[in-house]
């Protein structure tokens, strides 16, 4: 599943024209350049009977979306929850509509100046 959300949030048109490639997991790179994405899992269930596991996954996802000012941050944010609420097949991975999607913002001065974040967290259930 990891593969194929960054890859269906890299091909998105928007997110490109917005953060090019820059869309990692985890970790944004030290010295990448903004603006850019940053997937992470906060928790995956897979529920299951006593047949075995059922067909989906349920993981809540956490987009964080790095920009130097506060409406680019905002657009890309806009922007992934575009890309990731669509019910949507990315190789042999089916994802479901994305439920639940909540956002917040939070900003940090640094060395170079100040970053924006806004942060989306998504339901997503997927094969």
């Amino acid at each position: 599943m990891e593969r194929e959300l960054r890859a269906r949030l890299k091909s998105d048109t928007e997110i490109a024209s917005l953060a090019g490639g820059r869309v990692f997991w985890d970790v944004r790179p030290e010295q990448s350049a903004f603006p850019s994405v940053v997937i992470t899992t906060i928790v995956s269930e897979r529920p299951q009977t006593h047949d075995g596991f059922l067909g989906f996954t349920r993981s809540l996802i956490q987009l964080a979306c790095y920009a130097t000012g506060k409406t680019a941050a905002v657009t890309l944010r806009e922007a992934v929850v575009n890309a990731v609420v669509p019910a949507k097949y990315i190789d042999q991975i089916e994802f479901l509509r994305g439920q639940d999607v909540e956002t917040r913002s939070r900003s940090r001065n640094t060395n170079s100046g100040v970053v924006y974040q806004e942060i989306v967290e998504v339901t997503l259930y997927h094969t």
